[in-house]
This record gives C-alpha cells, sequence and structure tokens, in this order.
C-alpha cells in the first residue's frame, strides 16, 4: 500500500432516482435536499437543461456555499421581469406515471411575500404538446443570505406523454434576483425518508468554506465567461488523500475483506483471467503483477492484458478501490459480474469505466431480464486531475439504491423501486479489468490500484 498526497475537493453530479429530504444541516448552517435526482442536477460544470424563460432574465452558473450538497447553482439576477420563470432539465416519462418534480430555490429583493411552483409541459414522441399542469404554489422567504426551500409539485403523465418538459415560476414583482440548484425528480408515490437505509448519505458532503458568510450570486453580466467554469488547461492537482473514502464519509464500518497489494503477486483470493484471443485483448497472468505496494494491469500494444476476478461472491455489497490509470487506447473497468455468469439475462454492473489516461469517469449499469440488454450511463466525473491521479472510486449495491462515489463524495444515485429491475442481479463478484473495445492495438496502458476493500449489506 503506497503512502497517500494531498486532497482536494471535487465537485459530483447525482443521476437517477433518489428519495430526498430538506433539511438543515445546525453544525454547518447549510440547508438544503440531500439527494439530487435530475439530470445535471447540481450544475457540477455547465448550465446544461437550465434556462431562463417568460420574464426570465439572462442566467448564471454561480459557486454557492451553504446549500448542504450543491457547490453550484442556477441564478437568475434582479433583472427578472415580474413572475419570471426558468426551464430544468427534461425527463422522460410513460403515460399515467405520477412524478414528483423538485428543486431547492432562494429568492432574494425587496419583496417579501413570494411564493414559486413547479411547472410541466407534457409532449410526445412526435414533439405534439399534449398540456400543461401547474404544481402548488410554495411560499419562498426572501432573504439577503442563502437560504433554501424546497419547491416540489406532483404531476401525472397524460395519455401518450413521452417527455416531461420542467419549469418552475416565481410569483414575484420585478426586481427579484432568483437561484435554483438541486433539481430532484422522483415517482410520486416514492416519499423522502431521510431515517431510511440508503434514502440519503448520513453526513453531508465537507466543505472548506466558510459556512457563517454565505456567498451572494454575482451579478456580474451574465454573457461573460462564468469565472466558476473548469480550467482544463491548468496543471493537474494533488489527488485526494487516502482518507477521503465513502466508507469514512458514511460510516460503513469494518470491511468484510480487504487487499492492500503488499506481496509480489496477486492474492489467491483472485482468480487470474487466462484466455489468449479473448475479444478484449489476450489475457494472461502474467500482466496482472503486484510490486511496490500496487497492483498493476498491464496492457500491451500486441493486445496483451490483465483481467482478474474477486472469489468472493454475495448479493449487494459496498466496494471501494484507491485507483489511477495511465496510457492509451485501452479501457479500465471495475465490474460487479453476475453469478451464475448468464450476461445479459443476469446483469452487469460497470459501476467504473474510461480511456486509460481519460479526464472523466463514466460507466454503464446494464438491467438484469432484460434481451436485448437494457443499460443505463452514468453520467460523466471529471475528478481533479483526470483518471491519471490517484482517486478512491466506491460502489454501493443494496436492495434499495444503488449508487456511486468519487474521494467521498456522491457521483449518481439510482432508486431501485424506481427503476424495475436494475438492481435485481442475483449475486456477483467483483472484476478488475483492461479491456480492448477496438483501439487497444499499438497502443500501452496501466491500470494501477493501492487498494481495494468490500462490505457486505
Amino acid at each position: 500500500m503506497i503512502a497517500s498526497s494531498v486532497g482536494v475537493t471535487l465537485v459530483v453530479a447525482a443521476a437517477g432516482f433518489a428519495g430526498a429530504a430538506a433539511r438543515q444541516d445546525p453544525a454547518s448552517g447549510r440547508t438544503g435536499t440531500m439527494v439530487n435526482a435530475c439530470t445535471n442536477p447540481v450544475l457540477e460544470r455547465d448550465l446544461w437543461g437550465w434556462g431562463p424563460q417568460n420574464n426570465g432574465a439572462p442566467a448564471a452558473r454561480v459557486p454557492v456555499k451553504a446549500h448542504v450538497v450543491a457547490e453550484y447553482a442556477y441564478f437568475q439576477s434582479k433583472a427578472n421581469g415580474a413572475d419570471p420563470q426558468m426551464y430544468l432539465p427534461q425527463k422522460r416519462v410513460t403515460p399515467g406515471d405520477s412524478w414528483t418534480f423538485a428543486m431547492d430555490t432562494w429568492v432574494k429583493g425587496p419583496a417579501t411575500g413570494v411564493s414559486a411552483r413547479m411547472q410541466v409541459d407534457w409532449f410526445d414522441e412526435a414533439g405534439k404538446n399534449l398540456g400543461h399542469d401547474d404544481g402548488a404554489d410554495v411560499p419562498v422567504p426572501s432573504s439577503a443570505e442563502e437560504k433554501w426551500t424546497r419547491v416540489a409539485g406532483d404531476f401525472t403523465a397524460p395519455e401518450n406523454a413521452a417527455t416531461a418538459n420542467v419549469t418552475a415560476r416565481l410569483e414575484a414583482p420585478a426586481g427579484m434576483a432568483w437561484t435554483s440548484t438541486a433539481c430532484d425528480y422522483r415517482p410520486a408515490d416514492l416519499a423522502p425518508d431521510p431515517g431510511a437505509s440508503g434514502a440519503e448519505p448520513s453526513s453531508p458532503p465537507s466543505s472548506s468554506a466558510d459556512p457563517s458568510s454565505p456567498v451572494e450570486p454575482p451579478e456580474a453580466d451574465p454573457s461573460a465567461d462564468p469565472s466558476t467554469e473548469p480550467d482544463e488547461s491548468a496543471e493537474p492537482v494533488a489527488p485526494a488523500a487516502s482518507g477521503d473514502t465513502a466508507a469514512a464519509k458514511f460510516n460503513w464500518g469494518a470491511p468484510a475483506w480487504t487487499d492492500d497489494f503488499t506481496g509480489n503477486a496477486p492474492s489467491k483470493d483472485w482468480g487470474l483471467y487466462d484466455a489468449p484471443g479473448h475479444q478484449h485483448g489476450n489475457r494472461k497472468p502474467e500482466n496482472c503483477q503486484v510490486s511496490g505496494g500496487t497492483l498493476k494491469l498491464v496492457s500491451e500494444p500486441n493486445r496483451d492484458t490483465c483481467g482478474m476476478a474477486h472469489k468472493r461472491t454475495q448479493t449487494h455489497g459496498r466496494w471501494e478501490a484507491r485507483v489511477k490509470s495511465t496510457g492509451s487506447g485501452w479501457m479500465s473497468l471495475f465490474i460487479i459480474w453476475p453469478d451464475p455468469g448468464d450476461w445479459p439475462a443476469n446483469g452487469e454492473y460497470d459501476w467504473r469505466e474510461h480511456e486509460a489516461g481519460g479526464k472523466c469517469y463514466t460507466g454503464y449499469i446494464h438491467y438484469p431480464g432484460h434481451t436485448p440488454k437494457r443499460q443505463e450511463k452514468l453520467p460523466d466525473n471529471c475528478a481533479a486531475g483526470g483518471t491519471a491521479q490517484w482517486h478512491n472510486i466506491a460502489y454501493e449495491w443494496t436492495a434499495t439504491r444503488m449508487a456511486g462515489f468519487v474521494d467521498g463524495k456522491l457521483w449518481y444515485e439510482f432508486d431501485c423501486k424506481a427503476t424495475e429491475d436494475l438492481c435485481r442481479m442475483p449475486a456477483g463478484h467483483l472484476t478488475i479489468q483492461n479491456d480492448d473495445q477496438g483501439s487497444g492495438p499499438g497502443n500501452s496502458a496501466v491500470t494501477e490500484v493501492d487498494w481495494v476493500r468490500g462490505w457486505d449489506v
């Protein structure tokens, strides 16, 4: 196990469906909804899916300090007209389904008695407008300091509906600044339950920001380049410290097993693939190497590569690893592979998948019981320094939810009740692989693992 290095704070997104609860953390002064569940809920990199509508002022993406999860928000300045509106990310729907569409909002300005509501315009597959529904008006206090109020509405998709265009309306005079974040879409019968296992993290993400000094959204020219956009030309920053783990932050307790790779070969707990001519490369045990306190999966230009499987099978669990990858052309993967290995009938959970050395993590969660296969693509998580730097990547699979984490922060989340049989793999085991998915020949790559741990749930 190698020495850790200096930590950083990352901004991450949650995706999928999740129970959420409006809450206040008295210790930090942070308020807001704990789990965000629509596409681009916390505007981690850009304004995608958010925009002004009907008297709404030009918008900007701004940093916030006092929200329990979000570090960025969507901001319409005091140039707003009377009763401004904003649009939020769209949602694919099925006719007859009932949904709760929600967001956290903060209003600042001279008026005190204002309210906000969620709204939906329904469209069919051809883009025909099927009608408009309004949610209930929710009182929103006007505050000079950050104060987040949850605004939610329950809606039922009409016949032939395929898309919900979600919007929000602020009933207020002109001149009110309006900030929103943490959009949360989930089935209407999935009530918030902050005490339920897996319903929300056990503690909010930490921040170096001073919670006693709430930030005010800037009223600069929104057409200018947002100062908060990531600087992709910047020098790589130090990766997260080894202690920035989901296990520590969410109190997972002692692992059922761990491997720190302190020997000179993979332990007997791993099975090494030996399949020359496999479609994803020539898998050879000698390309799975342990030295200097780390496991190294070595992929070569001649398509020789490493794949290995942990021998412990379980139904549900948590896994976390400290990992980096360098090179190009090869895909670096952590997978929960089904037992029995009837694919695609029993599913496949690719909870970390990306090109070696790439900027961003992603993955694919393949549904059990679907032929042809059905899958959910995970949102890109462009961690500081990219995948070539050390990061702690974690995955949770329970009977109620599926979630991913990067350096102890929530990356994505799915609610098992809302996603049919996504979580119903009979049982599975961890695999670590470097795969040729078409661009391996002529390229080299190494996936390096400092440690990996597993938990029962």
